[in-house]
């Protein structure tokens, strides 16, 4: 029931980013749909539609063998876990076929268990509030996040640690900050930088 919880409230993050970030610019189908995120030797595939559709998931290897298919029927949004236990470590791609098109996600099957699984966003809120930005983290386990937030000039005007588990969200209101600028995500070793 727990587990349901969980995949629900990162469904729901990821709908709200889709419903919110849009900038008036088209947007790529794959990033606002799908989303693939790995926890030790299991992947789970995150997808969202506008309405209910017929869904075709292939999972391809290297040399573009057909590993695995399925159809699911009739859903608006499903999370669906793919255990690569028993698979070699290499790359492989998840195809998804609905009716709006193909959308494909790269995954590397290695030394998993190294990782700590996580997926991140930071999207403004547009048509609520000029420079309203949301941040989302997606993932499992038990997380240490460093935000830090810089004007143009690299200047630090914010810095915060969140520890969450399983996934976080928070809103940043900018409005104060004349100038462009960035965000940088910490999360154990890896960084991710956002501009505004």
């Amino acid at each position: 029931m727990k587990a349901a919880k969980i995949e629900m409230l990162v469904l729901l993050i990821v709908l709200s980013i889709t419903t919110f970030a849009g900038t008036g610019e088209k947007k790529t189908t794959r990033s606002s749909k799908i989303e693939v995120v790995k926890n030790d030797q299991v992947f789970k595939l995150f997808y969202l539609a506008d309405d209910e559709r017929d869904v075709n998931v292939k999972i391809v290897g290297k040399r573009g063998e057909v590993l695995f298919t399925e159809k699911i029927n009739g859903l608006k949004g499903f999370t669906r876990p793919y255990n690569f236990e028993n698979l070699p470590e290499g790359d492989y791609k998840f195809v998804v076929l609905d009716e709006s098109g193909t959308m494909e996600f790269d995954v590397a099957h290695n030394d998993l268990k190294k990782e700590n699984a996580h997926f991140v966003r930071f999207d403004e809120l547009k048509g609520i509030s000029n420079k309203l930005y949301k941040l989302s983290i997606a993932g499992e386990g038990q997380h240490v996040a460093q935000v830090k937030i810089y004007d143009n000039e690299s200047h630090l005007l914010y810095q915060g640690k969140e520890s969450f588990t399983n996934n976080f969200a928070q809103l940043y209101n900018l409005m104060q900050i004349t100038t462009n600028g960035y965000v940088e995500v910490i999360l154990g070793d890896k960084k991710e930088i956002f501009n505004f």
